[in-house]
């Protein structure tokens, strides 16, 4: 933990951009949240030291509105992890309520709301190899990410 500078054996460090920065594919990047984990013993996905993390970086989603559910998307990345458990919060107007875990594919684009995959409107926003991505809009946020499988377990 402290060879990461983890404060705890799970641990999210988040860093936002005002203003928003540009990736190398144009795309606009709002933040960035780490959920590092340090475990002993080590679970298969991690690190031989045990830590792993998932890095979840939030950006424009396909949808031109908050109407539309889709204005934004966290890219999920990790490195040796195949499988991810996600939990999300979803709060408007007063009124708050936790979305039940989801179990998460590299490769999967799924709605935050339901956990499905996503069907909605172009651009489709596809992921890259080593990516989950979830499509919502800002009434939704990202509480915790963290593997559960390491590559090639998952099939």
């Amino acid at each position: 933990m402290r060879q990461h500078k983890l404060s705890t054996a799970r641990d999210q460090i988040a860093q936002n951009y005002d203003p928003p920065v540009e990736d190398a594919a144009g795309s606009t990047i709002y933040s960035k949240t780490t959920f590092a984990s340090c475990a002993w013993p080590r679970p298969t996905y991690a690190d031989p030291d045990g830590y792993s993390e998932v890095v979840a970086v939030l950006t424009d989603g396909p949808g031109d509105s908050e109407a539309s559910d889709a204005s934004s998307l966290d890219r999920l990345k990790t490195s040796g992890c195949a499988t991810v458990e996600v939990l999300y919060t979803y709060g408007s107007q007063g009124f708050s309520e936790r979305q039940p875990p989801y179990i998460l594919k590299l490769g999967d684009v799924i709605s935050a709301y339901t956990g499905e995959p996503w069907t909605g409107e172009s651009p489709y926003p596809y992921p890259a190899r080593d990516e989950i991505v979830v499509v919502h809009n800002s009434k939704i946020g990202l509480d915790s990410a963290h593997c559960v499988e390491p590559v090639g377990a998952a099939q």
